[in-house]
């Protein structure tokens, strides 16, 4: 009775908040790629610029990760990679 509606209200409450937090720790990083691979360029390093202010580890193998090679001769990839520390 008044025991499952209140269960229900509490988790209709929760949920909110779950899903904002699903949202708040995805890595921008992961989609990267992803967004590369089928023409989203912009995007992709909308993402990257978006993983640099989040401090993302993923960050750490751009410059060994043979994902990332389509995007080196970019001119904005160089600047991030200088900017994470990966060239002098």
């Amino acid at each position: 009775g008044s025991e499952s509606a209140s269960l229900t209200r509490r988790r209709s409450q929760s949920t909110p908040v779950t899903v904002a937090n699903r949202k708040r720790t995805l890595d921008p990083a992961i989609l990267v790629v992803p967004n590369f691979c089928v023409g989203n360029v912009e995007r992709a390093f909308a993402l990257l610029t978006e993983a640099y202010a989040q401090h993302s580890n993923v960050l750490t193998i751009l410059k060994v990760d043979p994902a990332y090679d389509p995007m080196r001769s970019d001119p904005r990839f160089q600047k991030l990679m200088h900017q994470v520390g990966l060239t002098p």
